[in-house]
């Protein structure tokens, strides 16, 4: 059966708690903090849908009947026909499945909760990001492009870095990913892109998401899988972040603060 690249749901892993965070999480999940005058996952949201995007499965955790609450009671009801309005446009209906992951065994794991809801709505392929990832709504646009143009079983987001040592490094030859390297040592080959937490994958993923053992901390890493598929030389697409474009992961308090403090970054965001 022929792909219908045009219909791709979105996953957001939104079931962590935020240690980093605190005390503000304390509170609210991180997801529903704000950044300047719109939450976290209400950015990430509004810009799927700017990407054509139109099915989210949000897993939840930590505080997740707040979020539940959040996205049925708010961003449905009121926020996103409010932007409707606002431009124009008509978005048309939005469909969330929202899973409570109450093992949180790692992103791996969220990942598997989300197999049955993608095999029964006959998808092939799904994007899946983090919570606390924010980017211009460009990056999704041409993951989305990259994959409806390329015949990979996944394709993943690189921004750029000067410091790989801190993040999950990415090697690569063109537009393919060679390599993966969690905080590589200071005297490990350089680079200078690192994994920004953003992919599309087959749902093949889901079979080797079962094989992958366990990390140290005793949790199923998405990673895993992506790092073993290069070992076997299997072509991972590479989307690089362009120099126009904004990526951020909101995991620390000082950087929570640095963003609402300095709002340039809205520009290429909103």
């Amino acid at each position: 059966m022929e792909t219908n690249k045009a219909n791709i749901p979105a996953v957001i892993l939104a079931a962590g708690k935020g240690t980093r965070l605190r005390p503000l999480t304390y509170d609210h999940p991180k997801p529903l903090l704000y950044l300047g005058n719109k939450r976290i996952l209400e950015i990430i949201l509004l810009n799927l849908i700017k990407a054509g995007i139109r099915h989210f499965l949000v897993i939840t955790g930590y505080k997740g009947k707040e979020i539940e609450k959040w996205i049925q009671e708010e961003f449905v009801v009121r926020i996103y026909r409010d932007y409707e309005k606002e431009y124009n446009i008509d978005i048309g209906p939005l469909v969330f499945s929202l899973i409570r992951q109450e093992d949180i065994n790692g992103t791996g794991g969220a990942a598997l909760l989300v197999e049955e809801h993608i095999l029964k709505n006959g998808y092939e392929f799904f994007l899946l990001t983090y919570a606390d990832i924010v980017v211009s709504s460009t990056i999704y646009k041409r993951l989305i492009q990259s994959y409806q143009q390329c015949n990979n079983d996944v394709f993943l987001v690189a921004n750029p870095t000067d410091d790989p040592s801190k993040g999950a490094a990415v090697y690569y030859d063109s537009n393919i990913v060679r390599n993966i390297i969690e905080k590589p040592k200071l005297d490990a080959p350089k680079t200078d892109m690192e994994n920004s937490g953003i992919y599309i994958f087959s749902n093949k993923i889901f079979d080797r998401l079962r094989e992958t053992k366990p990390s140290e901390r005793g949790e199923i890493e998405i990673t895993a899988p992506v790092k073993n598929m290069c070992d076997e030389n299997i072509p991972i697409r590479l989307v690089k972040m362009g120099e126009d474009e904004f990526w951020c992961d909101v995991g620390t308090l000082n950087i929570y603060k640095d963003l609402n403090n300095n709002q340039s970054w809205k520009r290429k965001v909103l």
